[in-house]
């Protein structure tokens, strides 16, 4: 099904009203393969700056019910990590599902296509997960129909073996003409250090896990494992960038398309101005700060691409 181009300049979140949220989509308990009871992760992220998280157990639902009763006053959304197949090197693919989706298949029957597809008809936010840890190729990613959003970076998988970081396979799909958000999160499973890694800031008008859903499905956030972004706006052909303390800036477009915004050795910036060439269809910020960490935004759509292939 066709969908309506979901983050333009009509639809630019820095310039929505609502306040920033801040959320954990990938997060594992002792339900699943975690080393944690699921009050003892709540706890912690609830103690560590976040106002959301969703448990995406392994093939196992965490449904509305169950989120109300582990909230302890972080707001717990009902999730799913779905097992939809192998890559062709043999790795496990995931589709990671935040909403409720009732008669949503667990036993692992669904391709990617089938759980992204019909995860988004029921209203679900739905994601393919750690494409790079999976060994995805990109011609495996060319054949998943409609993919509305990917984990571009997985902060556990970046860990392990340094699979984590997926802008590769993002720009590709983007490039091919689709509308996919970047999310990054955790992948918490509390085996280790790996969680407050990766998160989303979301956009919402008010604090619910519809609304968070919603402003989700609508690319109303951005990813970070670190730094802000305060504003992105273009003015005439001019893209305007507010960022907290930074050592480097950048748009991102198709092929060579780009630049940046560098610090002097030592100092910090915390705001660009770039010109943007007639043409583009797509850009997309990233702001690395001092310590090496990233900031993604979604893309923000410059010209006409039209029918988006998103499954809605």
């Amino acid at each position: 099904m066709h969908h309506e181009k979901p983050s333009s300049l009509h639809s630019n979140p820095f310039q929505l009203p609502g306040r920033w949220y801040r959320g954990n989509l990938h997060t594992h308990s002792k339900m699943s393969d975690g080393a944690h009871h699921p009050n003892q992760v709540v706890k912690w992220y609830a103690e560590n700056g976040y106002d959301f998280i969703a448990f995406t157990e392994h093939d196992r639902w965490t449904d509305a019910e169950v989120a109300r009763q582990l909230s302890n006053g972080l707001l717990v959304l009902p999730g799913v990590e779905l097992s939809v197949g192998l890559s062709r090197q043999c790795s496990p693919m995931h589709v990671v599902v935040i909403g409720d989706v009732n008669g949503l298949p667990m036993n692992g029957g669904l391709t990617p296509t089938q759980a992204l597809t019909q995860s988004w008809q029921s209203g679900a936010f739905a994601f393919l997960a750690h494409p790079h840890w999976s060994g995805l190729s990109l011609e495996e990613l060319a054949v998943i129909d409609s993919i509305p959003a990917i984990e571009s970076f997985n902060y556990a998988s970046d860990l392990e073996n340094h699979k984590g970081l997926a802008t590769i396979y993002w720009d590709d799909i983007l490039g091919r003409g689709q509308a996919t958000f970047g999310v990054a999160t955790d992948d918490a499973h509390f085996h280790e250090a790996d969680h407050g890694g990766g998160w989303v800031m979301v956009k919402a008008s008010r604090f619910s896990a519809e609304a968070l859903i919603a402003a989700l499905r609508a690319g109303h956030f951005y990813s970070s494992s670190g730094p802000e972004i305060y504003d992105i706006r273009m003015v005439d052909d001019q893209l305007h960038v507010k960022t907290s303390p930074a050592s480097a800036i950048y748009w991102v477009s198709s092929g060579c398309f780009g630049w940046h915004a560098h610090a002097a050795p030592g100092q910090t910036i915390e705001s660009a101005a770039f010109y943007i060439p007639s043409g583009l269809k797509w850009i997309r910020i990233e702001v690395c700060d001092p310590q090496r960490r990233w900031a993604w935004s979604n893309p923000i759509f410059l010209m006409d691409q039209g029918s988006e292939q998103h499954p809605n």
